[in-house]
């Protein structure tokens, strides 16, 4: 297996829509350098492994997508991790099942999709996603939990890439 899934994917993918650094980084909404340091998949300030925010991953999957081939940011995590993304029918048979989003009145949108299953990743609980009238709300007023969530994500990477990687 490949030290770096996600820079492979994206050297790959970029490849298949015959787009530079440069290109990529535009359509992404991100630099240059990011991109090449996630196609490297280390940090030149650090040395240390690259490990994108939601935000980014939103982001990647926009600018590696194509209208009639769209990216999942589902699919990015799960590269990133060295899994085989799910097929689009494998993954909403899952979804249906692991929760009741699709029953709400404003479901999580695909980055809040992506903080939650970070969260899962790194077992992190949040009790305000349990709380009435939560996920009733508009995804614009959820957003600074999403962000505190954010923060707590990345505390956590930072914590397990100290003990080389290994989660609890």
């Amino acid at each position: 297996m490949s030290k770096n899934p996600l820079g492979d994917y994206i050297r790959t993918r970029r490849d298949e829509l015959n787009l530079s650094q440069n290109q990529l980084a535009k359509r992404a909404g991100v630099s240059h350098s990011y991109i090449k340091q996630l196609e490297e998949g280390l940090n030149p300030s650090t040395g240390r492994p690259i490990s994108p925010t939601a935000a980014t991953f939103a982001k990647l999957a926009k600018g590696l997508s194509r209208p009639s081939d769209p990216i999942d940011i589902d699919a990015l995590l799960r590269i990133s991790r060295g899994e085989a993304p799910l097929s689009r029918e494998a993954s909403r048979p899952l979804l249906a099942e692991v929760n009741h989003f699709a029953e709400l009145e404003y479901p999580p949108t695909p980055q809040e999709r992506l903080i939650l299953a970070e969260m899962d990743q790194y077992k992190i609980g949040f009790g305000a996603l349990s709380e009435p009238g939560f996920w009733s709300q508009p995804p614009e007023k959820r957003r600074p939990a999403f962000r505190y969530l954010e923060g707590i994500i990345e505390e956590a990477k930072e914590y397990y890439e100290s003990r080389g990687g290994q989660h609890a």
